[in-house]
């Protein structure tokens, strides 16, 4: 949302592109009504109107055929986000963008969920604007004290979880490096 608002993005000139994974089940499809739920409240104008849904599978290969074809039926989208729910799903969206002429840039976003070694590359490579990191390389940081609570007879949160941080160009380098290695 704060990237279609910086851009000056309008409701009425801006598409969003969902790539779902029905299969996945609700507990990971949720990221997609969550994502939908924050541009509508963080951007004026945006409803239901301005997003479409489609089946993209989970991996790059299965992405790449459904966007491609949404875009040709679509010829004529102003501002376009493609939103993803992984970073293999934001490579096959990618691939199609590029195949259709239309990269990332001043009039499309590609955004995705997770930063593993592939977002990463691709944030930097500008393949993706954005990805929402959840910092797996870290989950034993988490995960191993609350085992070691679990053990002891300690009562534990009933939610935890990881920082989540969206990263783009301008702040992924304090979190990992071009290779896709974490920093630190």
């Amino acid at each position: 949302a704060a990237q279609i608002s910086s851009r000056g993005w309008s409701a009425a000139s801006t598409t969003i592109l969902v790539c779902g994974d029905t299969p996945v089940g609700p507990s990971v499809e949720v990221a997609d009504t969550t994502f939908i739920a924050a541009v509508e409240a963080n951007s004026p104008g945006m409803s239901a109107g301005n997003f479409d849904t489609i089946e993209c599978g989970t991996t790059t290969d299965d992405t790449t055929a459904p966007v491609s074809a949404w875009l040709v039926s679509h010829p004529n989208v102003q501002n376009l986000v493609v939103f993803n729910l992984d970073d293999e799903i934001a490579q096959g969206a990618y691939v199609a963008l590029s195949q259709g002429g239309r990269t990332p840039g001043p009039k499309t976003m590609n955004i995705a969920i997770g930063v593993d070694k592939l977002g990463a590359t691709n944030i930097y490579a500008g393949k993706e604007t954005a990805s929402i990191t959840y910092f797996p390389e870290l989950y034993g940081n988490y995960i191993i004290p609350l085992i070691e609570d679990i053990y002891s007879g300690i009562p534990i949160p009933t939610a935890t979880g990881t920082p989540e941080i969206a990263l783009d160009s301008s702040n992924i380098g304090k979190y990992y490096r071009p290779n896709g290695s974490p920093v630190g």
